[in-house]
């Protein structure tokens, strides 16, 4: 959302076939890091993404999005897999999606101010 106002740039790479048909999309951010989105032609659900992560070396990461599901209206994802080869193992993060929770105004509020508890005078006694 807002790419350009935030100084990155989308690029279209192709329409091909991945599981599924897919539309390929490259975003580059004006940090320069780039990921490559795949998103299902039909339900334009976000199916993977994959970009390279900076540590001691860049590594690339693979993210999967799968168990989609309509929340209020709009779908979300349940499942993401994420993979970096060359690091050991894979996160998988399951979750429940809330759209637009009722939250107390009242939570958005400044807390009253806490008092010091008051000290008493040092003692004179000798």
């Amino acid at each position: 959302m807002d790419y350009q106002a935030k100084g990155s740039q989308i690029e279209l790479r192709e329409k091909t076939s991945w599981r599924q048909a897919v539309y390929k999309i490259k975003l580059t951010r004006k940090t320069e890091e780039v990921r490559t989105y795949y998103i299902d032609a039909t339900t334009f659900d976000v199916l993977k993404w994959t970009a390279q992560r900076a540590s001691k070396t860049m590594m690339p990461v693979e993210n999967f999005l799968r168990d989609y599901r309509d929340v209020n209206g709009l779908r979300f994802p349940f499942e993401i897999d994420s993979d970096s080869r060359g690091a050991a193992g894979t996160q998988d993060h399951h979750r429940q999606n809330r759209a637009g929770p009722k939250i107390e105004e009242s939570r958005f509020s400044k807390p009253p101010a806490a008092t010091a508890p008051s000290a008493a005078p040092p003692s004179q006694e000798k």
